[in-house]
């Protein structure tokens, strides 16, 4: 196919391979926990109401809401129009088109952030509970230790992840390039006007890739 379709279709294929990925991981951590030797009660030994200070507040601001204070902020507010990871994507598409995709896309973002930063909190449990057993990073949340700590087969599959999420992106930037030196730059010094796509030739597809 190449171009810009196969920009958008790779995506769409990595971002699956990705999601798959995360979901045997959060299923794997919920299986895990359970083998934790934990001294409090059971239900303080889970991703879900781990308290790393027993005593503080974790629905405080000194206990991790001003963070998510300031990531809705810079999310709603900046995220979408200086990340090169959403701006290229929607550099690709119509309008219309680009404008749902922010919505869906950022829902989806927002949920993979999300369990993707349960990796961290098991990581922070494991070292806690079990710090014999524990590898250097783990209380601090890194996620390529934690995997360490659960397997070989675990790390190799948060490595997928970071490598298809780098490829994505080059290939994204290249075609969205593509689109603005071609039909958009290269029209709009010519006649006043970029070209929506429907309106592109194939000498726009050369002065693009060239």
């Amino acid at each position: 196919m190449s171009g810009l379709k196969s920009s958008i279709y790779t995506d769409v294929v990595q971002a699956i391979v990705a999601l798959i990925f995360l979901f045997s991981i959060c299923v794997a951590i919920a299986v895990k926990q359970d083998d934790l030797d934990c001294p409090f009660d059971d239900k303080e030994c889970d991703v879900m109401s781990w308290n790393p200070v027993p005593g503080r507040n974790v629905f405080s601001l000194q206990g991790g809401m001003d963070l998510l204070i300031v990531g809705l902020l810079q999310g709603s507010l900046s995220y979408g129009f200086f990340d090169p990871v959403l701006t290229d994507r929607a550099f690709l598409l119509e309008p219309k088109t680009m404008f749902y995709s922010y919505i869906l896309g950022g829902f989806l973002a927002a949920c993979f952030i999300f369990f993707f930063s349960l990796i961290g909190v098991y990581g922070n449990m494991a070292a806690a509970l079990d710090p014999t057993g524990a590898v250097e990073g783990m209380s601090a949340g890194q996620p390529a230790a934690t995997t360490e700590y659960m397997g070989s087969a675990w790390n190799s599959i948060v490595n997928i992840i970071f490598i298809t999420s780098s490829i994505s992106t080059v290939d994204s930037t290249f075609s969205s390039t593509a689109k603005l030196v071609g039909p958009e730059l290269y029209e709009f010094i010519k006649s006043g006007k970029p070209l929506g796509l429907h309106q592109t030739n194939d000498k726009h597809i050369i002065i693009g890739r060239c």
